[in-house]
C-alpha cells in the first residue's frame, strides 16, 4: 500500500476500530495482533513486548486502541524506510520455497533483535567464546 493509499483510505482509524473491539482485560495488543496477523498478514504486525520495547512505544500503548493503531503506522514507517532489505529477505525466502509479507519479516527482525532473547544471549556468549576473552569458556573448551 502506498503512503497516499495509507492515509487517504484511513488505514490507522480502521485498524484502531478493529484494535478497540477486541483488546480487553486479559486481551491486550500483542494477543490482538497475533490473530488480526492471521487474517491481515500483510497489513498487521505481531506486536508484542519484545517489538514494543525495540521500536520504542510509549508505556500503556497497548492498553489504547489509538495508540496501537498509531504504533502499527510506525511499524509500518520503518519497514518502508528498510524496503530494499527486507525485498530481499522476502526473495530469499521465495528462492527456498518459503513465503512470508513483508511485515511479518519485518516484525520478526525486529523481535529478534532484542537483547531479552534468549538466542541473543547465547550468541554474545559464543562471540565471547570465540574472542578468546579472559574470563570466558575457552579454556574449558580447549
Amino acid at each position: 500500500m502506498t503512503d497516499g493509499e495509507w492515509s487517504s483510505q484511513q488505514v490507522e482509524d480502521k485498524i484502531a476500530i478493529a484494535l478497540a473491539a477486541m483488546i480487553a482485560p486479559g486481551r491486550r495488543l500483542s494477543v490482538v495482533t497475533k490473530v488480526l496477523h492471521m487474517k491481515r498478514p500483510a497489513l498487521i504486525p505481531v506486536c508484542d513486548r519484545l517489538v514494543l520495547e525495540q521500536l520504542g512505544a510509549p508505556a500503556g500503548v497497548d492498553h489504547d486502541p489509538a495508540a496501537s493503531a498509531a504504533f502499527i503506522g510506525h511499524v509500518r514507517r520503518e519497514g518502508r524506510r528498510n524496503i530494499d532489505g527486507l525485498r530481499a529477505v522476502q526473495d530469499r525466502l521465495g528462492r527456498e520455497g518459503r513465503s512470508c509479507s513483508l511485515v511479518r519479516i519485518f516484525e520478526a527482525l525486529v523481535w529478534q533483535s532484542h537483547p531479552g532473547v534468549w538466542y541473543h544471549k547465547l550468541a554474545l556468549l559464543i562471540n565471547e567464546w570465540l574472542d578468546g576473552e579472559p574470563g570466558t569458556a575457552e579454556g574449558a573448551l580447549g
